[in-house]
């Protein structure tokens, strides 16, 4: 499992209320497979109706020579503002949010 500082563990509390990724959150469960996608500079952790989960911070990679062989969800853990760094917190739109973190199993090329 990637740690928490290869992830862009706020992205879920700067989601607008009625975004369709906080559904999808709340519907996630431990254990459920995931896709990681290459969406810009980005990798993206999505369910299997293609929502986003997670987003995976800038400049985090697959290690070379090596490609998923599968991942799933393997933590949900709750987040809150006051957690975050003074110069974020008037990015969040919310108080408390989930963190998806996906667990990856990887192989050589």
């Amino acid at each position: 499992m990637p740690d928490m500082s290869q992830e862009f563990i706020d992205w879920a509390g700067r989601l607008r209320a009625g975004d369709p990724c906080l559904e999808a959150i709340v519907q996630a469960q431990v254990g459920d497979p995931v896709t990681l996608i290459r969406d810009g500079a980005r990798w993206s952790v999505r369910d299997t109706m293609g929502r986003n989960l997670s987003l995976m911070k800038g400049g985090w990679q697959i290690p070379g020579r090596m490609r998923i062989l599968s991942a799933e969800i393997g933590a949900i853990l709750a987040r809150h503002a006051h957690e975050s760094g003074e110069s974020h917190r008037a990015k969040l739109r919310r108080e408390t949010w989930d963190v998806v973190l996906p667990e990856i199993v990887l192989e050589t090329c």
